[in-house]
């Protein structure tokens, strides 16, 4: 069996999430979901999202592995 990309810890009525997820909407849907929950007031995010190094690369063409050369003010997202 799999071992879960995220772990939760509850204390009263906040929730924190922990892990590494593939991309940005898988760590805000997780947060979406959790947020739902009947009795949580507040969710503490603290879900990694992991990078490939081609994710890295702040704009088509440039070999930094930062996320900006000041070329391009965004992240390029495949």
């Amino acid at each position: 069996m799999e071992k879960p990309p995220i772990k939760t810890e509850v204390s009263g009525g906040t929730v924190a999430l922990l892990g590494k997820v593939d991309s940005l909407a898988q760590k805000r849907i997780a947060e979406f979901a959790a947020a739902g929950v009947r009795g949580v007031s507040e969710v503490d995010n603290q879900i990694t999202v992991r990078m490939s190094s081609d994710r890295r690369r702040c704009c088509r063409g440039c070999s930094r592995q930062q996320l900006t050369c000041g070329r391009s003010r965004t992240v390029r997202q495949n």
